[in-house]
């Protein structure tokens, strides 16, 4: 599911021999992808209002009883707002992206996930019904300080 369907063109994702591949966007998005996709076979659905309650529903008409979802946040957000979503399954990754609202850090300009900040020496451990990860961050080489500073004159 892509409003503008800005997925990568070479993916494992679109090998249709492997199972059928479903694409939910809306009308007119990404000319060059779309028939890039459409000439490997997966198929494109075009929803004017594209939204998780939609698909769902576009989904059972096919005779979909069973659907895993995986997303980001946001999307994530609104199919548990739209009642779509029954079971859950989140994962943390050891790395730090930052980001608003309850986030654990703030936004730290990282948009992508390539560009997150990756922990080391990761703990988790149960407390009550949280989590508690601790890892250290994984610091970039800062350079040498001279043995003896110049004097300010």
């Amino acid at each position: 599911m892509s409003r503008s369907l800005d997925f990568p063109a070479v993916t494992p994702l679109w090998d249709t021999t492997i199972a059928k591949t479903l694409v939910f966007t809306a009308p007119g998005t990404n000319p060059q992808l779309r028939s890039t996709l459409l000439a490997q076979g997966v198929e494109i659905i075009d929803l004017e209002t594209l939204t998780p309650r939609h698909v769902m529903v576009n989904l059972y008409t096919r005779g979909c009883s069973s659907v895993l979802w995986e997303c980001g946040g946001n999307l994530g957000a609104q199919a548990i707002a739209q009642g779509v979503i029954q079971k859950v399954w989140a994962f943390v990754a050891p790395k730090i992206i930052g980001g608003g609202g309850y986030a654990p850090v703030g936004d730290l300009g990282l948009k992508f996930m390539t560009e997150a900040l990756p922990l080391e020496r990761v703990t988790m451990e149960a407390i009550d019904q949280d989590f508690l990860f601790q890892g250290y961050l994984k610091l970039p080489t800062l350079p040498k300080l001279p043995a003896k500073l110049p004097e300010k004159n």
